[in-house]
C-alpha cells in the first residue's frame, strides 16, 4: 500500500492520490453541503487530478467570463485537498518537479475553493478580470484566484477537519485532534502515512448480518407515537434524553434522540446530539447503504435541517426511495420510504 510519503518521493503527478483526495471531498461536501459546486458544465478538465469544484459565487462568476467569451477554458486544477496541497507544497520546498510556487498546506486558495489554474491563460486575463477573477502574475501565470464578495471562509478549515476525520474513522487507536487546523505535530505525520488510494472501504459485518443489536432494538419500538394534546408521551422523552439538549416534550423534533436511544441501549457510541445532521461527523462513512447502517436525510432548504434513521433493507434498492426505520416518521416510530436524492450520507458504527 503505497502512501503520500512513498508518493511525494517518487512522482511528479498528483494523479495517484485521486482515491485519498474523493475520500477527503466527500466527507467536506458532506459537512458543507452548499458550499461546493461542481464546474465541470463550464470547463473542459485536463488532469486524472482535477476536482472540478469550486464556491458556488466563484463558480457563478465563472460561468459569467465563460459566456462572454463562448468558450470553455482548460482546467487544470479548481478545488484541492489537504493532501493534493501537502505534496505540492513539499515539492516546491525541495524545489522538485518544477514546482516554482505553491502555498503552505490549508493557506492556497485552492483549499478554499477560490482558485483556478488553466491551460493558455493570457487568453484569459482580460474577461477573467471582469468578473472578479485576479491573475497571480508571472510567477504563476496559469493561476487566478476568485475576490469577488460571497465566499465562507470556512471551507480551507473545515477541508482540514474533513482529512483529520477520516483519519479517525479508520485509526481508532490513533486518534488525532479533529480542530480543523494542519500541524505538523500530528496532522502532517497522519497525512504522511495515508495511502494514496483511499483507506479501505470495506467494514467488517457481523456472522448474521441480521444479528444488528441496535436494529433489533429499534424494531421493537415501532408503533411508539407521539401522544395527541398537552400530554407527551414518556418513551420519547426517554429517547431525547439519550442527548445533551433532552427535551422535555415530543413535540420537539425526535429523529435523532431516537437514533442516540437506540445506539445507547446497545452500548454502541453514538453523537449526544438531537441534530440529525450530527450523524454526518459519527462512525465511519460507507458508498454504498447496507442493513442497519445510519442514513443521513436533507430536509427543508437549509444546510442545517436534516432526518436520520436506519436503513431498513439487505442492500441497496431498486428504484427511486429507500426504506428508513427511524423516529418522529408520521410523529411515530415507524419503516418509511424517502426518496434516494435526498440522502446526505450513510454511516456505519466504528465499534459494530
Amino acid at each position: 500500500m503505497s502512501t503520500i510519503h512513498d508518493y511525494k518521493l517518487s512522482h511528479c503527478n498528483t494523479a495517484g492520490i485521486d482515491g485519498l483526495n474523493q475520500q477527503i471531498l466527500a466527507l467536506l461536501r458532506a459537512a458543507l453541503p452548499n458550499d461546493l459546486k461542481s464546474c465541470e458544465s463550464i470547463v473542459n478538465v485536463s488532469g486524472a487530478s482535477t476536482l472540478p469544484f469550486l464556491q458556488p459565487a466563484a463558480e457563478a462568476a465563472l460561468a459569467l467570463a465563460v459566456a462572454e467569451k463562448t468558450q470553455r477554458p482548460i482546467l487544470i486544477h479548481a478545488y484541492r485537498t489537504i493532501a493534493h496541497q501537502h505534496i505540492l507544497y513539499f515539492w516546491y520546498q525541495n524545489q522538485r518537479c518544477g514546482i516554482k510556487l505553491a502555498a503552505r498546506p490549508s493557506r492556497s486558495p485552492h483549499e478554499q475553493g477560490i482558485a483556478i489554474d488553466i491551460e493558455n491563460p493570457e487568453d484569459w486575463i482580460e474577461v477573467l478580470r471582469n468578473h472578479h477573477w485576479e491573475w497571480q502574475g508571472t510567477g504563476d501565470p496559469s493561476h487566478f484566484t476568485y475576490v469577488g464578495s460571497g465566499i465562507n471562509p470556512q471551507v480551507r478549515v473545515e477541508g482540514v477537519r474533513a482529512f483529520q476525520k477520516l483519519w479517525n474513522q479508520h485509526n481508532p487507536t490513533d486518534l488525532i485532534e479533529e480542530d480543523g487546523l494542519y500541524g505538523t505535530e500530528e496532522t502532517a505525520p497522519c497525512l504522511e502515512k495515508s495511502p494514496i488510494g483511499g483507506f479501505p472501504e470495506e467494514i467488517e459485518m457481523p456472522d448474521e448480518t441480521n444479528n444488528l443489536p441496535w436494529m433489533a432494538i429499534a424494531k421493537n419500538e415501532i408503533g411508539v407515537k407521539e401522544f395527541t394534546g398537552s400530554a407527551d408521551n414518556p418513551r420519547i422523552v426517554e429517547y431525547h434524553a439519550a442527548t445533551t439538549y433532552g427535551a422535555r416534550d415530543d413535540e420537539v423534533a425526535w429523529c435523532s434522540s431516537f437514533v442516540n436511544w437506540c445506539m445507547r441501549e446497545a452500548g454502541q457510541t453514538r453523537t449526544g446530539s438531537a441534530a440529525a445532521r450530527s450523524w454526518l461527523n459519527w462512525g465511519t462513512i460507507l458508498s454504498e447503504p447496507r442493513k442497519g447502517c445510519v442514513v443521513v436525510l436533507r430536509r427543508g432548504n437549509t444546510n442545517w435541517q436534516g432526518h436520520v434513521g436506519f436503513f431498513n433493507s439487505d442492500g441497496d434498492t431498486p428504484g427511486p426511495d429507500i426504506p428508513v426505520l427511524g423516529g418522529n416518521q408520521g410523529d411515530a416510530v415507524s419503516v418509511s420510504s424517502f426518496p434516494k436524492t435526498r440522502v446526505l450520507g450513510y454511516r456505519w458504527p466504528t465499534n459494530g
